[in-house]
């Protein structure tokens, strides 16, 4: 199986794709995606089996962008680049559909259709259209003639609720954050050594070397889940068994856990990298369910406790992926439970063990399949390549 990049309408061209609103993560993106060993123009005799749509993803629009030479973040200029992004992108699907039903031979019974991938900051919606492509009515048909299927990869997936935005299983693929860690961050979270293996009886991870807290998370005020996170560390900071605790082990449980009205600024920018001197980052939910401190924690070497309900996780299951090899995850409505449990995981031998070992793969999956644009295309590719060998084969000659 191989990967194209389709361009509709085809007279546009990449110059005039990018000629609006074309953000540095999406021109970093497609052009490491078409520097891919996996990625070829094909021939009508052989096409790719799988296409990505080219067009500006509006991944890092609403935020500061990952700037190439890496010393400072690019803004946003125009206020509507998101909107405008997401119209021309919506406008391209059924185009792109129509273009690739003509070169793509019909899907045989039993077979996988093709797949054109679209991505987006947030999920395309999904109008089921006829054979014919899509049209000119602006609909985005999940499939056209010849059957190719619709692939959305997006950030703000959700497992229930909003119809927008849920994850079709088996036919979405959700996408972890851009990478926003400068290279002077990644310089100061490499100097923290790697956890080695095994497990030392005071609750380090072998050679003395400990993280300087048990957990920590500094992050604004912007969901109630972050506020009631706050609390219940500060209740198990201050008490009589925490304390006990403290006299019975070298190990300190130490918490910082902080919500702020105000985001961290660059002469914090080290207080910040300090927070992730941890064994477990806390990612709440804020706006939106997905965070930056989903990639960072791993940077750090920090086992992610994820506390956001309906967040399906970047790529889980697919290219070797699989979080729950790294990462924790916690209900929001019982945050008061999780300083306990983080607890009682390093309370034993085994059990810290058991971190030590999530923390180096941690940071493992990091260099693999997160930490930079590279890195995640790479698995992007192989993700997509597996989700296409795992999508429901046709039954009849329809849709898939």
């Amino acid at each position: 199986m191989s990967l194209g990049i389709v361009v509709a309408p085809p007279t546009d061209g990449r110059a005039a794709a990018r000629s609006v609103c074309w953000s540095t993560w999406s021109k970093r993106w497609f052009d490491a995606l078409e520097r891919h060993p996996r990625v070829t123009a094909g021939s009508r005799e052989n096409p790719p089996t799988v296409w990505v749509l080219y067009a500006e993803a509006s991944f890092d629009l609403d935020w500061p962008r990952y700037d190439l030479s890496g010393r400072n973040y690019e803004v946003a200029t125009r206020p509507d680049c998101e909107d405008h992004a997401w119209a021309q992108t919506e406008r391209a699907i059924p185009a792109a559909l129509h273009q690739l039903a003509t070169i793509t031979p019909p899907a045989r019974r039993g077979d996988p259709p093709a797949l054109l991938v679209v991505l987006s900051g947030r999920p395309m919606p999904l109008v089921r259209g006829g054979g014919g492509g899509g049209g000119g009515n602006g609909s985005n048909a999940t499939t056209a003639s010849g059957g190719v299927a619709l692939v959305r990869a997006s950030l703000e997936f959700e497992l229930r609720r909003q119809p927008s935005h849920r994850l079709r299983p088996r036919r979405d693929l959700p996408m972890p954050p851009a990478p926003t860690l400068r290279p002077s961050d990644l310089a100061v979270l490499r100097a923290l050594p790697p956890p080695p293996h095994g497990a030392a009886s005071d609750g380090t991870c072998g050679d003395g070397y400990a993280t300087r807290y048990l957990a920590s998370f500094r992050g604004r005020s912007n969901h109630p889940v972050r506020a009631q996170l706050a609390a219940a560390f500060r209740r198990a900071s201050t008490s009589k068994q925490q304390q006990q605790q403290h006299r019975q082990q070298r190990q300190h449980y130490r918490y910082l856990v902080e919500v702020v009205h105000t985001s961290p600024a660059d002469e914090r920018r080290a207080q910040y990298l300090d927070v992730l001197n941890t064994s477990f980052a806390l990612v709440p939910r804020g706006h939106s369910l997905w965070s930056y401190r989903m990639v960072e924690a791993l940077a750090a070497g920090a086992v992610p406790v994820l506390v956001a309900d309906r967040l399906p996780l970047p790529f889980d299951g697919l290219a070797g992926v699989r979080w729950s090899d790294f990462s924790l995850t916690h209900a929001e409505g019982k945050v008061h439970t999780l300083p306990a449990r983080l607890a009682a995981m390093v309370a034993t031998p085994s059990g810290r063990a058991q971190v030590c070992a999530m923390r180096r793969a941690a940071r493992r999956a990091f260099d693999l399949h997160f930490g930079t644009i590279e890195a995640q295309v790479d698995t992007f590719v192989e993700a997509l390549l597996g989700l296409r060998a795992q999508w429901p084969a046709r039954t009849r000659g329809g849709g898939s």
